[in-house]
């Protein structure tokens, strides 16, 4: 089983609209809602692979709730804490117009306080011994603190069960003092953390044992130990590039459970940050379009 925790999770929507004139009205011409914030693409992912996930959130009210209840739907089991105030929400605009296209609004989410956090870590205990591999993915909301996966990532570490993060900023920094085993991050992200420290990759490698440095075009680069590897799949036709980072981790991770090769498990995760690229529903991706690029290596 592989344990997916999502502090904060959101309800994603999409917002379709021609143009945006900032100053007056927009009227949006279709929304449509997903389950999102990025665990829950993680988990949702990996059901879609087929393997068995558990999700760990805070769920907030009504919102809260009918993210789970999608989930459920796609063969993912959610637990964690729950919260009166509703869970956050997340926009992403569509438009043919490309100076506002994927354009995000992100809701910072409710407020949390040490007793949510304590009964959250107390559900991520209860998963642990079933666990064979880890993600913690995102954000967390207010009132977690500064470094607030450290004590996750500890525990996890004494019972020697891998985990993969992926976070940025502070949290990143923090979080790279506890040794994970795995770090995803893209290009932008690193470099700023790096910037802030003055210092370059290697640092980052130092503190994990493998890193997923996502490049955009270039794809990704699969470091471990002294080992890298380069892996893209080209789309054709993009719809949407929100949420390819953790199709990309799902498939790592998944790919990792599976006991593939190093090489092997960089394309896995690079097929399905590239079949993320060719659907609609966001940060989630079709196994059939997975396996098409992967079968590809061998035509």
């Amino acid at each position: 089983m592989i344990l997916v925790l999502c502090p904060n999770p959101s309800v994603d929507t999409y917002w379709e609209i021609d143009n945006m004139v900032y100053g007056a009205v927009n009227r949006i011409q279709k929304q449509t809602k997903f389950p999102g914030g990025k665990g829950v693409h993680v988990a949702l992912n990996i059901a879609e692979l087929g393997e068995e996930v558990i999700l760990l959130g805070i769920w907030g009210g009504n919102t809260g709730n009918w993210i789970k209840m999608e989930c459920k739907k796609k063969h993912v089991h959610c637990d964690g804490v729950y919260t009166d105030m509703d869970t956050r929400t997340c926009i992403s605009i569509l438009s043919k117009n490309e100076s506002i296209n994927h354009t995000e609004f992100l809701e910072q989410g409710s407020k949390i306080d040490v007793t949510i956090y304590n009964y959250l870590y107390a559900c991520f205990l209860e998963h642990l011994s079933a666990a064979s591999l880890i993600v913690m993915s995102g954000s967390w909301p207010q009132g977690a603190g500064t470094d607030p996966y450290g004590l996750f990532i500890d525990e996890a570490n004494k019972n020697s069960i891998p985990v993969w993060i992926d976070c940025a900023g502070e949290v990143l920094q923090n979080s790279l003092l506890h040794n994970p085993f795995g770090v995803h991050v893209n290009e932008a992200e690193a470099l700023e953390l790096l910037k802030n420290m003055q210092t370059d990759y290697s640092y980052i490698l130092q503190h994990c044992k493998q890193l997923a440095l996502t490049k955009g075009k270039k794809g990704l680069f699969l470091y471990g130990g002294e080992k890298m590897v380069n892996a893209l799949y080209p789309v054709q036709q993009i719809i949407s590039t929100v949420g390819c980072g953790d199709a990309l981790l799902a498939g790592i991770v998944t790919a990792s459970v599976r006991k593939l090769s190093f090489q092997e498990i960089a394309n896995y995760g690079a097929a399905c940050g590239a079949a993320n690229c060719m659907r609609y529903n966001l940060g989630m991706f079709y196994k059939q379009d997975v396996d098409r690029f992967i079968n590809s290596i061998n035509e």
